[in-house]
Order: C-alpha cells, then structure tokens, then sequence
C-alpha cells in the first residue's frame, strides 16, 4: 500500500501523517491525535474504527509541560497547528503548505522535539520559515513579528528600487519571498535591495535534503 493511500485521511480523532519505516509484515502509520498526541496504528484498525484515538478516548489523559487544565501554552498550539495546515487538506491554509509539498520535520514528530529546537515563543511572535518553499524545520524558522509588524509601525520603511517604490511586505509578495528572508538580507547581511530581491534561494534537492539549503 503506498504511503500516499493514507496520508492526509482522517480517522476518527486521527489523522494520518506518515508510513512508519517497515516492522515485520503489519504495515503502520504514524498519526496526529486531536489532543495533539502521536501514535503508530495499523491500517486495519484505521479503517474498521477499532482505533480512533492515540488512546485519550478511553480515559488517557495527554499531559506535558505546556498544558494544564485543557489549557496549552502558545508555544504548543503554534507546534500543533503545523501538522493541520500540512497534513489536514480539510485546513483552511492546507493549499499554502500541505498542498504545495511543505512538510514538518520528523524531529519535530512530537512536542519535544519542537521544543528543544526552537524553545518558548516570545511574546508577539509567530512561527516563520525563512525559505517560502521549504520545509518546518530548525534551519528555516525563526520566531518572528508578525506580518503586520514587518512591514514597520513607523510605517516609513519603504524602499525604491527601478522606479517603483514599496514597503518590504510587497516586494517580498512581488518576488516569491518570504519577508523574514528579505529582512535578513537587507538588513543582517546588508544587501543591496536588488541583490535581495533578485537570488533566488539555492535549489531544492528531493527528500530530507530539502531542509538543507539555505543562503
């Protein structure tokens, strides 16, 4: 059975998110349980609704250091919400990510893999990936301000380049970029806004070596 055949498909509170490398003759996958738990089911029990949990509907209680009381730190839900926008086609943002081939790091498979990775996120910060068309993983997020905030409060941080003159939220729309990668060019590395805007970021090999690659 292809790992395509599932991927994706919910089952009860599951959603399937990967095969798991194979182990004997029963064919497994890795799902996401609603209450943000992992676990590894086989087909069969998927599709005749003997599992429909990681466990928590009959009685578990999923329990880390982000959570207390059904209450989850920002942190943990910024974690959760990756794997519905890239492995939830029901998600209202699945088209931008798991429809375009964006993935989550198998290390960042469970909480603490997230966590150790990126730790607590700052107050007024979202989860960015520097490089648009790859990956969630370590070396292409950062905790940044949100979109609103990057286009500068002082709201005077426009920039003119071939006659045209645009904030960087716009140039960064007009060329296929992400403004986290943008800033950090201009700003970091002290590009010039043409250089910026016009290298392309370094080409994407297939598999995991697409996390890979950064300027």
């Amino acid at each position: 059975m292809r790992a395509l055949k599932l991927t994706g498909q919910r089952f009860g509170q599951l959603v399937v998110i990967r095969r798991c490398p194979s182990s004997g003759h029963r064919v497994k996958w890795e799902c996401l349980c609603d209450c943000g738990k992992t676990t590894s089911v086989v087909a069969s029990a998927l599709k005749t609704g003997r599992t429909k949990s990681c466990g928590c509907l009959r009685g578990k209680q999923f329990k880390h250091g982000h959570a207390k009381r059904d209450s989850h730190t920002r942190t943990y839900r910024v974690w959760h919400s990756l794997f519905k926008r890239c492995y939830k086609p029901n998600s209202a943002y699945f088209y931008r990510y798991g429809a375009r081939g964006i993935e989550v790091d198998p290390r960042w498979t469970t909480f603490e893999g997230f966590y150790a990775d990126m730790g607590d996120c700052p107050e007024g910060h979202t989860l960015e990936r520097l490089h648009n068309d790859r990956n969630y993983w370590k070396g292409n997020c950062i905790w940044g301000t949100p979109r609103t905030q990057m286009r500068n409060t002082s709201k005077n941080r426009v920039l003119t380049w071939q006659g045209q003159t645009k904030c960087i939220a716009e140039w960064a729309e007009m060329y296929n970029i992400t403004q986290s990668l943008l800033w950090q060019r201009l700003y970091r590395l002290g590009w010039s806004l043409e250089r910026a805007l016009t290298t392309p970021p370094r080409p994407i090999r297939s598999g995991r070596n697409r996390n890979h690659h950064g300027d």
